[in-house]
C-alpha cells in the first residue's frame, strides 16, 4: 500500500523512519539519503511512499512535473539505493551509496525528465 506525501510533516515522518533504519542496518547509505531527500523535494511533483503494517517502508515513488515516474528503493541484497524507471521492476537507472557525492546526486536529478 502507498501513502501520498502531501505535506512536509509526512515527508519528515517518512525520512525519520528511513534514517533510523539506515543508521541501524544500512550504514553504507545513511549519508547519501540526505542528498537524495533534497533531490526528491526539488524535482518531485507527486510523491508516494510504501507502507507495510501501517508503517512507512524503504520505497518511494516520485513523478516529476512532466509526469515521468521514478522508484527509489533500498536493495537488501546489495545494500544500495536503486533508482528505477516508474516501478521497482522498471529499468535500473542508477545506484547510490555513501560513496556518491552531493554533486553526483545533483547531476542525477538534473537529468530527470
Amino acid at each position: 500500500m502507498a501513502l501520498k506525501i502531501e505535506d512536509i510533516r509526512l515527508m519528515k515522518r517518512y525520512f525519520e523512519g528511513v534514517m533510523s533504519r539506515a543508521n541501524h542496518h544500512a550504514e553504507n547509505v545513511n549519508e547519501v539519503i540526505l542528498s537524495l531527500a533534497g533531490g526528491v523535494i526539488w524535482r518531485g511533483a507527486d510523491i508516494d511512499v510504501r507502507t507495510y503494517k501501517d508503517k512507512t517502508a524503504n520505497m518511494l515513488w516520485m513523478r516529476t512535473d512532466s509526469g515521468k515516474g521514478y522508484c527509489f528503493i533500498f536493495n537488501h541484497s546489495n545494500w544500495l539505493i536503486e533508482v528505477h524507471e516508474d516501478t521497482m521492476a522498471g529499468k535500473l537507472l542508477r545506484v547510490f551509496s555513501n560513496q556518491d557525492s552531493n554533486s553526483d546526486v545533483k547531476e542525477f536529478f538534473e537529468t530527470l525528465e
